[in-house]
């Protein structure tokens, strides 16, 4: 029965000997020095993801939409300032031939509508009391607005049912949002337009 004890705590022994070893106390040491490395990596990419898409931005925000017509080009553009997060349109008409051009508007110029679906958010008038416009080759009228953000904002506060949420993740790297289309319908005899469509970022309350 001695004995038998003998041989049992010997083998436990050779095992607990066998892990406490140099070389296994080593490697473990090695696995948890890559374990860390890994958490540390994983760490400062998503630092690195959080600050591109936190730091994005509104002024970056740029679109346009352009179309030829009896020898002239339109162009409907979009930008939002970085100071006042405001939006500014504008309408820039260029001639494409080699003579002066003339156009006839009613009117103004154009009218610039921003709207969620069928409700209209905001109207304005680009080139207001402009019935017409008379360009030489190469030249170009631009007429500009600027849309307050705090109207969009407004209207994102009265309707929090149209307001898009993110995904929830670990890291919110999108904002709610609301869809809005801007259109410019452009007052000649033949009635013109374009759009552009863009995401209204919501402030938080």
């Amino acid at each position: 029965m001695q004995e038998k004890n003998k041989t049992q705590e010997s083998l436990a022994d050779q095992t607990l000997k066998r892990f406490r070893t140099p070389e296994s106390m080593q490697r473990t040491a090695k696995r948890k020095k890559f374990s860390t490395g890994l958490i540390i990596i994983n760490l400062v990419v998503i630092t690195l993801l959080y600050v591109i898409f936190s730091g994005r931005k509104p002024g970056e925000e740029y679109r346009s939409s352009s179309f030829n017509y009896q020898q002239l080009n339109f162009r409907f553009s979009m930008a939002r300032e970085k100071g006042t997060k405001s939006y500014v349109f504008s309408l820039s008409t260029r001639t494409t031939g080699n003579r002066d051009t003339v156009i006839q508007f009613n009117q103004s110029m154009a009218d610039l509508i921003v709207s969620y679906g069928s409700i209209v958010i905001v109207k304005k008038t680009l080139g207001r009391n402009i019935s017409s416009l008379i360009l030489k080759p190469n030249e170009t009228d631009i007429q500009r607005t600027t849309i307050d953000h705090y109207e969009l904002q407004m209207f994102a506060d009265g309707h929090p049912e149209h307001v898009v949420s993110p995904r929830r993740s670990l890291i919110q790297f999108e904002k709610a949002y609301i869809p809005l289309l801007a259109e410019v319908r452009i007052r000649t005899y033949h009635p013109l337009s374009t759009s552009l469509t863009f995401r209204y970022e919501v402030e938080p309350l």
